[in-house]
């Protein structure tokens, strides 16, 4: 049986890097001037190649050496392949060298090789082979045949070494088109006799770089150049050369290269240290960044620019037509604006080792659709995500720009909002679900405006959310606080109009100043025990509410709380007014807006039906006057007095309960109460003021807690009892008449 032997490929790419705009040597993968020294990187000059070996134990033949030098093209034309006529002809910025000059040599690794015959298959777009030279061999230029894929095939049929180590030399000579940058891929196939190849291991590749001409060049303090642009290069592949006017090219200039909408790849030589930001800004068709691998400040993978350790994301070029992409494991840093405009990409895997992420690294990413920034991350730039417009959710390991709150902690931050009142331009409107994993605080006006949001997850670690935190989240729904939170600023709520219920957790002590002023969809709240303020407007505009029990332990209400509460049906107070002790305001309008007595009918909503008072010392002159729709009014019996004019106009009123701790009654306090059947009065009491049942005109009983004595010694006022029903008093131990 006839044995096939294992394929062996050669890949020459011809990567747009590292060269010199001049060329004094001999660019061999060998000593300078030398194209027949192989197996080593070559020194500075045009056509530093970079080898690599890739050893296969099971392959048939391998690649031991390989060099590279160049030719004009009247050397070719007259023949002259001479080391001599190839070492004079490197100066590739004049375009002189018009052929590269690959050398290489094949070593048999079995014994007994017969009939073996070498296809050379050459596809390309800068450059073609013309040339195969083979030891022992016809020579001459091999007429190509044009493959439908776009490929030229030379075949020729030779006797390869027959005993295992022995070699055999080839050479081909390459012609370099006038766009010279891009991939041209050489193979190499060992076949069997009847031209079947057979797989193997590629034994060798190399990359060797070819300069783009015309750039734009700067000659800088020290010496050394840095590239300020195409020029008039109108190459879509650029290799920026190592050298310029014998002197290193060290630096690419910002936006040097920006909205060079054609370049497609660009090689990056050794002799670069610095780049900056942004140099690639708006070359949209640019699909790979390719760096020497003897760059010792960069380097590149799949494309993408590194630093030299691979612990920072330089950039990813914006052509790339992938829509995931995960940042190796190596990578701490995600250097400024590393993937702006990348349109393609929608989803985006970075590792948990990433502690920074720059100013603008992702803006303007249009097709990123969700992200998760890792809780090792504690500081996050400016903009960072300026421009995401399909973003539809977020997790992030806090709100702002670093973890410790010092600087920036609104959430517009990272989008490019200067500031809070720039969230509804910034933050993207497609941007619905935030999940924020740490942190300690959501500090003041950190999601002001932030419209389209619908659901934010607060983290257990936070204790605090500052004044108007969520001000303005109008499609926010719901939100839960966190159990160890014990405050809330001012207006934090205000605004969130989707909002429609929330619990406010233990350890809160103060609701301040309009927290959820305006939740128009609120139906529910759970206020804790811990709570002892509730700030002016704190629930005004809770259009939806329908009740509401405020904790024994708060001492005062701000001005209009419940302003605009016209759903309400039913309150739990813990007293009447401002404060507990009666110190400011105690009528029960001025919670809902009401500056004076008389306009309770004004502003206490005409749904409120009940009203239960759970402390205090006493009902205020005018407390209650002309709430004219409420219909059960629940004392307390810490109460001793109700004031003058207390419920006077309370006209839906039909039954009261007055406590045995009350001694008096103030004068006309239930006057033109007409609704009013029943009264009951504790026993405690030992004055009724003037006019205090006037025009009660329902009244036909009144349950008194004491004896008829004491009835009878109670100090009535002046037309106390004017005008009501024909009523009885009920006693303990009987019944009076109405005189």
């Amino acid at each position: 049986m006839k044995r096939i032997f294992r394929m062996l490929t050669l890949a020459l790419m011809l990567m747009l890097c590292a060269c010199m705009a001049s060329c004094g040597t001999s660019g061999s993968s060998g000593t300078s001037g030398s194209t027949g020294t192989s197996g080593s990187t070559g020194t500075a000059g045009f056509g530093n190649a970079v080898i690599t070996e890739t050893k296969n134990d099971a392959a048939d033949a391998e690649i031991p050496s390989l060099s590279v030098g160049y030719l004009t093209e009247e050397a070719y034309d007259n023949g002259n392949f001479a080391e001599d006529a190839i070492a004079k002809t490197t100066d590739f910025s004049s375009r002189e060298a018009q052929y590269m000059v690959v050398d290489l040599k094949i070593k048999t690794l079995i014994d007994n090789v017969e009939n073996q015959s070498l296809k050379v298959v050459a596809r390309a777009s800068d450059a073609f082979a013309l040339t195969v030279i083979v030891e022992d061999a016809p020579t001459g230029k091999l007429e190509p045949v044009d493959n439908p894929d776009g490929s030229r095939t030379y075949d020729l049929i030779y006797s390869i070494p027959e005993n295992k180590g022995e070699e055999k030399a080839v050479r081909m000579i390459l012609k370099l088109l006038p766009n010279v940058g891009g991939n041209v891929n050489v193979d190499i196939t060992v076949s069997g006799e009847n031209g079947t190849a057979v797989s193997g291991k590629t034994g060798v590749s190399t990359a060797f770089s070819v300069p783009s001409l015309n750039l734009k060049f700067m000659l800088k303090n020290d010496n050394s150049y840095s590239v300020r642009g195409t020029g008039v290069c109108t190459d879509s592949k650029i290799t920026i050369p190592s050298t310029y006017n014998g002197a290193p090219v060290t630096s690419i200039e910002p936006h040097e290269f920006s909205d060079c909408y054609d370049l497609t790849a660009i090689v990056i030589p050794d002799s670069v240290t610095s780049i900056a930001e942004r140099a690639f800004d708006g070359c949209g068709a640019l699909t790979e960044i390719t760096v020497h691998e003897n760059n010792a400040h960069y380097c590149s993978e799949n494309g993408v620019l590194f630093n030299k350790e691979k612990t920072e994301l330089l950039r990813y070029p914006e052509g790339k037509t992938e829509t995931t992409y995960s940042i190796p494991d190596s990578v701490t840093e995600i250097g400024k604006w590393a993937f702006y405009c990348c349109r393609n990409l929608t989803d985006m895997t970075i590792p948990d080792n990433v502690t920074c992420v720059e100013v603008g690294a992702f803006s303007a990413c249009y097709g990123l659709t969700t992200i998760v920034i890792p809780e090792s991350v504690t500081s996050i730039g400016y903009d960072a995500f300026g421009g995401c417009s399909s973003l539809t959710s977020m997790t992030l390991p806090f709100v702002g720009n670093t973890a410790d709150g010092t600087s920036n902690t609104h959430f517009g931050y990272i989008f490019g909002a200067f500031s809070y009142s720039d969230h509804g331009l910034e933050t993207p409107s497609s941007l619905q679900t935030v999940v924020i994993t740490g942190g300690s605080c959501i500090d003041d006006l950190a999601f002001y405006g932030c419209g389209s949001l619908t659901s934010i997850a607060i983290p257990d670690s936070v204790t605090s959310i500052g004044s108007s935190a969520f001000n303005g989240c109008s499609a926010l729904t719901s939100i839960v606080i966190p159990k160890d939170v014990t405050s809330i600023g001012s207006s934090a709520f205000k605004d969130c109009s989707a909002l429609t219920s929330i619990v406010i957790p233990e350890g809160v002590t103060s609701i301040g100043t309009e927290l959820f002023c305006n939740c128009s969809s609120l139906t529910s709240i759970v206020i804790p025990d811990s709570v002892t303020d509730i700030g002016a407007a704190a629930f005004s505009g809770c259009g939806n509410l329908t009740s509401i029990e405020i904790p024994e332990g708060v001492l005062s209400i701000g001005f209009e709380a419940f302003r605009h509460c016209n759903a309400l049906t039913s309150m739990t107070l813990p007293f009447v007014g401002n404060t507990v002790n009666g110190t400011g305001e105690t009528h029960f309008g001025y919670i809902f807006g009401a500056n004076v007595p008389y306009e309770n009918s004004e502003y206490v909503p005409a749904s409120l039906k009940t009203v239960v008072i759970t402390g205090g010392l006493s009902i205020g002159d005018r407390a209650f006057e002309d709430c004219r729709d409420l219909t059960s009014i629940v004392i307390p019996d810490s109460v001793t007095s109700i004031g003058e004019r207390a419920f006077n106009g309370c006209i839906s009123l039909t039954g009261i309960v007055i406590p045995d701790g009350v001694t008096s009654i103030g004068s006309s306090a239930f006057n033109s109460c007409i609704n009013l059947m029943s009264v009951i009065i504790g026993g405690g009491v030992k004055a009724i003021g003037d006019y205090a049942f006037n025009d009660c005109s329902a009244l036909t009983g009144i349950q008194f807690g004491g004896t008829v004595a004491q009835w009878k010694a109670i100090s009535f006022g002046s037309y106390w009892d004017y005008d009501t029903g024909n009523y009885s008093v009920t006693c303990t131990d009987g019944t009076v008449s109405k005189n």
